[in-house]
């Protein structure tokens, strides 16, 4: 293996992410992940709320024009604590919906392909 600037260790969403876009700005990047990368793109059946500031950062990333087919934007939030309540409305900001949710393997997949168009060398199935 090359001599790198980073290892970053796991290949989940976050040490992908991170992989990602420490490759996009020039750093000599290596991704060590104990599971194959191409397993992590299997569907679980969970999914994730992608805050409007995390789908900035996937965009930058170049991941979210994949993402967007997938993604349900968030219009209304409730929360009920006691009694007390709260109510956020899209409606009242103008900077469009209040997040995104996004099936995790859809993010995988993305990541996965990122991640074999980018510069970071992937030791993937090591124990």
């Amino acid at each position: 293996m090359e001599r790198v600037d980073i290892a970053v260790a796991g290949g989940g969403m976050v040490g992908s992410c991170l992989a990602v876009g420490l490759a996009g700005i020039g750093a000599r990047v290596a991704l060590v992940e104990r599971r194959p990368i191409a397993r992590l793109a299997e569907s679980d059946g969970r999914g994730s709320a992608i805050s409007a500031a995390s789908q900035r950062l996937l965009h930058g990333l170049g991941l979210w024009t994949a993402l967007a087919p997938d993604a349900q934007p968030i219009r209304e939030i409730r929360v009920a604590d006691g009694g007390a309540f709260l109510h956020f409305n899209h409606d009242e900001l103008d900077e469009g919906p209040l997040g995104w949710i996004v099936e995790n393997a859809a993010i995988r997949r993305a990541l996965a392909r990122a991640l074999s168009r980018s510069s970071v060398h992937v030791a993937d199935g090591v124990r």
